[in-house]
């Protein structure tokens, strides 16, 4: 009899210990009537945090990066005459079509010295906030030497790196380009990072000044001659650019008849652009009866040259000016010998 009391007490016991144990876990009863239970994931509990559709959720997603331009770092910059708005499929700077096509270029200046004459590969960064705007595949760089710059007299140090991107791979909106290098040589490095936006083929427009340009040919090889053409080049043309409602031109001609031994001629001037004239003689435009020009003063509205450039150029900085010139010999006079 007392072995069959204590057999019935061992179960009773493991019984309520295996009770207190459960409740313990959170698996003796509902977890809403236990105040230390907390509900994991509840898809009806709209303050539930680990819920995907929470908007409160914080989340375990990595925050995405700030980009910031830095246009200057450790001597190198990021050129100011640099073109930051791309136009798909377009090259720029145009450089008379000699650029390749699809290809913008962007320079940087190094400031390295004349021991820095090669990259470390394996370090250079060029990389792309968004591939689906600017892909990383089309972007190239190559290095420019002081030597290719300035002639024989200069040497080879790294003096500029030209950062190429190819817009026939980039789509619209903006990207930030991060281009880093660092010299093998020494210990020079840079970062730059330059925010980029795409734009369609059309979109970009540039503004223009209506312009005048009075040539003087009493005291040229053509004094007699009355008819004249100007061609006009636009050496900062933006390719797939337009202004006032039509494509821009990379150069177009300008017909005038002379009165009292000057020509006259208005145009659409592009702001801020540079543009190389030819004056040949005759109602079409002719390269072999061009005539010299003669510069003007720098500065202001005029024809001049710019810094170590030997082309001269016509530049206006206010609307509705006149620019005079005057012309002079025969460019070629062995082709009028000829005539």
């Amino acid at each position: 009899m007392k072995k069959t009391l204590l057999a019935i007490l061992g179960v009773l016991c493991a019984a309520t210990i295996g009770l207190s144990v459960l409740s313990a876990c959170g698996g003796g009863g509902d977890p809403k009537d236990d105040p230390t239970t907390e509900t994991l994931s509840d898809p009806t509990n709209p303050s539930d945090p680990s819920d995907p559709e929470n908007p409160e959720d914080p989340g375990t997603d990595t925050p995405e990066p700030v980009y910031e331009e830095v246009l200057a770092d450790s001597g190198a910059t990021f050129s100011s005459d640099n073109m930051k708005t791309v136009i798909e499929d377009a090259r720029y700077p145009y450089d008379s079509g000699f650029t390749d096509e699809h290809t913008y270029i962007f320079t940087i200046d190094t400031g390295w010295s004349n021991s820095d004459n090669s990259i470390r590969e394996r370090y250079v960064v060029l990389t792309s906030s968004n591939e689906d705007v600017i892909p990383e595949d089309a972007l190239s760089y190559e290095t420019v030497t002081n030597m290719q710059i300035v002639g024989q007299r200069g040497d080879n140090h790294i003096q500029q790196i030209k950062i190429m991107l190819d817009t026939s791979k980039v789509s619209e909106g903006s990207a930030y380009v991060t281009m880093g290098f660092a010299s093998s040589n020494t210990s020079r490095s840079f970062e730059l990072c330059a925010k980029l936006t795409v734009v369609a083929q059309g979109e970009y427009k540039v503004e223009t000044m209506s312009e005048n340009l009075e040539i003087d040919v009493r005291w040229s090889d053509a004094s007699d001659v009355t008819d004249f053409t100007v061609r006009f080049w636009d050496e900062d043309y933006i390719e797939g650019a337009t202004a006032n409602g039509e494509a821009c031109e990379y150069w177009f001609d300008k017909s005038a008849t002379a009165e009292n031994g000057k020509i006259s001629i208005t145009f659409d001037y592009v702001i801020g652009h540079r543009y190389s004239i030819t004056l040949t003689t005759g109602a079409e435009y002719d390269v072999y009866s061009a005539l010299e020009l003669s510069n003007s003063v720098r500065g202001g509205n005029g024809y001049y040259k710019e810094d170590d450039d030997t082309s001269a150029y016509l530049v206006y900085k206010d609307p509705e000016k006149t620019v005079e010139i005057e012309a002079g010999d025969w460019l070629y006079p062995d082709k009028q010998e000829e005539k």
